[in-house]
């Protein structure tokens, strides 16, 4: 079978199963494949009966329209059985250090894809630690963090750096690279809280969070560092400004792997003399990587960054993070109502400048992802269920050669730009980008034509 679906009695998970349910390309148990992108469904859990009536609440019937498998991810050889008969595995089971451990390692170790929705950092590092190498010799592809958490950003700076180049040449080495967030209805689900109170409560071992402190952290090159935190962004050649963006932590850190990635290929190339594809090549050694939240001034940036920091501190104290783990947040299953989910959007907006040798001038260029629906759910949905089509055997033309490899990667190293087609092709993506250098906005040359 193809894809397996793990969590989706979860509030996110709830959201894949509804994308993957109703999507045109799945076909029953019994019926014959006909095009590439045909694929067939199962869906395990812990409870049986509850997968059931998840399933009957997207009209799937069972042993034809699905196959169901009782999963108990705490229960390493159960995984194993259930993971070995599938292609791609969707993993919605967080928190992920508690839930999601033997699930990525039993994918690494039988050789099936992997892709999941998680934005806990320390959970991404013991994958890297634990199974890159491993996965490299399987040829599994593992990919973390493949929904609001942190495809938008990695893709940010990846078409940044694309675009820069398309417009002034492929030689161009990147410089800094900005994202700033503009989203309606980015509600928090029980979920994600319940994950933010095991960091606040100490249930991961503080040695493990420790390991992220490092800015490089995943990736496996040293990179320029950046300020840890400012209240106050500035996207470079825009008036667009920014406060402190709670997801930043681990964005950023999935962008600076993808980076590191791609310049340590790019440094092995030299050596063997292979040739680097245009777009898998290094960003450059001076790129750099920030991203904040939209604000409308900069007092409100100051405002708001002082708040939700203070309010992040504040869940350190067992009383207060008992009152707000009671009363204030979204409990697990909860999350944006159905109409949330259908009126939110999101605008991300990305700067990404050359960084110019001698005196010459630095160029600029604005990368926008639009995206229709609730992001941190609604199009999490859509994100991950489209990166476990591109991973799916058909598709193996249009991975990168990072993909046809294996490994723990990232979005955009294991997809790149196939991924941006198949999200456009979906109808809830769009993406334009622009030059603007020294304040003058000029179309690109990749696009005066807007891509969309």
């Amino acid at each position: 079978m193809d894809i397996l679906l793990l969590g989706a009695t979860g509030y996110t998970g709830r959201l894949i199963l509804q994308y993957l349910a109703s999507h045109p390309s799945r076909k029953t148990l019994t019926e014959s494949k006909v095009n590439p992108g045909d694929f067939t469904l199962g869906v395990g859990g812990r409870s049986l009966d509850r997968v059931r009536r998840a399933c009957v609440e997207f009209s799937l019937k069972e042993d034809h329209d699905v196959k169901l498998l009782q999963v108990d991810t705490l229960d390493e050889k159960q995984v194993r059985e259930a993971v070995k008969g599938f292609r791609v595995v969707i993993s919605a089971v967080g928190p992920f250090w508690k839930y999601g451990k033997a699930v990525v390692a039993a994918c690494a170790e039988l050789g099936v894809h992997y892709v999941d929705t998680t934005g806990e950092t320390y959970f991404i590092k013991h994958c890297v630690e634990r199974y890159d190498y491993l996965a490299t010799k399987t040829h599994a592809i593992i990919i973390n963090a493949g929904g609001f958490d942190s495809v938008p950003s990695d893709m940010s700076a990846f078409l940044g750096v694309q675009n820069l180049r398309n417009a002034f040449g492929a030689g161009v080495q990147a410089g800094q690279s900005m994202t700033a967030f503009h989203c309606k209805y980015a509600d928090v689900s029980g979920g994600t809280m319940d994950t933010i109170f095991d960091i606040t409560g100490g249930a991961i071992p503080k040695n493990d969070l420790v390991k992220i402190r490092n800015q490089y952290s995943l990736s496996p090159l040293e990179g320029v560092r950046t300020k840890r935190f400012r209240y106050v962004y500035s996207l470079p050649f825009t008036n667009i400004l920014g406060c402190f963006f709670p997801m930043s932590p681990g964005n950023t850190q999935i962008v600076r792997r993808t980076w590191g990635l791609l310049a340590s290929r790019e440094r092995a190339a030299g050596l063997s003399g292979e040739p680097v594809p245009s777009n898998e090549a290094a960003y450059g050694s001076r790129f750099t990587y920030e991203e904040c939240s939209h604000s409308r001034s900069r007092v409100s940036a100051m405002i708001t960054s002082f708040a939700l920091i203070g309010g992040l501190t504040l869940l350190f104290f067992a009383p207060l993070r008992w009152i707000a783990k009671t009363f204030l947040f979204n409990k697990p299953g909860q999350g944006p109502s159905d109409k949330e989910l259908e009126a939110g959007w999101m605008r991300v907006i990305n700067v990404t400048t050359t960084a110019p040798a001698n005196n010459e001038p630095v160029q600029a260029v604005k990368t926008i992802i639009k995206g229709t629906g609730e992001p941190g759910y609604y199009l999490t949905a859509v994100m991950v269920s489209e990166i476990a089509f591109g991973l799916l055997p058909p598709n193996r033309a249009h991975l990168t050669s990072f993909g046809r490899e294996g490994g723990v990667l990232t979005s955009m190293s294991a997809l790149g730009l196939s991924l941006v087609e198949r999200l456009k092709a979906t109808g809830k993506f769009d993406f334009e980008s622009e030059i603007i250098s020294d304040g003058v906005r000029t179309p690109s040359a990749f696009e005066s034509r807007k891509t969309r």
